[in-house]
């Protein structure tokens, strides 16, 4: 299995607590499904929102697609020694106050 940076399961949702912003000033709830692939160099590809077409994506969801693109690299996954490609769904719940 992949790992963000240090390798805590925890430091994937650190740096989505750091760094997701909105412009939305209202206050805002909203439990978000990632589905991406970590390739064998330990980038982020073919971000989407899990179980939705692009076209009915949210502003929100949008700039989760963004922030998840620009993740640094992560540790790739192994299989039998090798790194392998390998598809991750996280869910992540925003909370804006």
């Amino acid at each position: 299995m992949p790992q963000y940076k240090s390798g805590r399961h925890s430091s994937f949702f650190d740096y989505f607590t750091q760094n997701f912003t909105s412009d939305d000033t209202a206050y805002w709830e909203s439990r978000i499904r990632l589905e991406f692939i970590i390739d064998t160099n330990g980038k982020v590809q073919a971000a989407r929102i899990y179980g939705k077409h692009r076209g009915d994506w949210s502003v929100k969801e949008k700039d989760a697609i963004k922030l998840l693109n620009t993740m640094p690299v992560w540790q790739p996954g192994y299989c039998n020694g090798k790194k392998v490609t390998t598809k991750i769904v996280h869910t992540i719940t925003c909370c804006y106050r």
